[in-house]
């Protein structure tokens, strides 16, 4: 789907894989409504998915850390779901996805973690207290590991990776490895964008992250 159907900031569109009551897709989206009101952006979704129609689909308008609670009410609270984080930087907060992560039998998340064109650029601005890289991080401890570094070569935006998949290993997920996550680059210039990562608490996800890593491109368009 184009993203400009979404809200930008900390999107997250999540869909039910399969339930243990029954088979069947739940979707919920967060979507932009001053672009095509909440009804224009269900009927554009639904030209671009046939199936759309078939399943229990809600749309929810609005940021999704304001709604957390609509969206957990709107998982099966026996299914296993795929979670997409889509920020446009680096502003969400891992508690939310930790929320969220409760609310069914399984919750896997695929997050975009637009470290090099947000974090990286802005070093000097979030090694201040309290910016959003301690939220999306989840502590605060990150600035000192950063200070103490032994590689004074070492780049911001691998650091933090490397740290927020701790943050998820800490919650419970499988450790993410920098080498498992998707750097996305632009088509001209090949300059480093974000992260696409995956966090599951079973193996077999990786299995088939893994064989997205090799069929898939480095550039941008990997999810278009």
């Amino acid at each position: 789907m184009k993203r400009g159907l979404y809200r930008r900031g900390a999107n997250i569109r999540l869909k039910k894989r399969s339930s243990v009551r029954h088979d069947g897709d739940t979707a919920v989206f967060f979507v932009k409504v001053e672009s095509c009101g909440l009804a224009g952006c269900g009927q554009k979704i639904a030209g671009r998915h046939k199936n759309y129609a078939k399943h229990d689909t809600h749309l929810i308008a609005g940021k999704s850390e304001e709604n957390i609670n609509d969206i957990c009410s709107k998982i099966p609270s026996k299914s296993l779901a795929l979670c997409f984080v889509d920020p446009f930087d680096c502003d969400f907060n891992i508690d939310n996805l930790k929320t969220i992560s409760k609310c069914a039998f399984g919750v896997d998340f695929l997050c975009l973690l637009a470290l090099q064109m947000d974090a990286k650029r802005n070093i000097e601005h979030y090694m201040k207290p309290d910016s959003k890289i301690d939220r999306m991080i989840g502590n605060t401890t990150w600035r000192t590991r950063w200070n103490n570094k032994s590689n004074v070569h070492e780049d911001f935006a691998k650091f933090l990776a490397t740290e927020f998949a701790h943050s998820m290993s800490d919650a419970g997920y499988l450790e993410t490895p920098l080498h498992q996550m998707r750097e996305v680059t632009t088509h001209d210039t090949n300059v480093p964008l974000y992260y696409i990562a995956m966090f599951s608490k079973n193996q077999k996800a990786f299995d088939l992250w893994k064989e997205v890593l090799v069929y898939s491109s480095p550039q941008r368009g990997l999810f278009d």
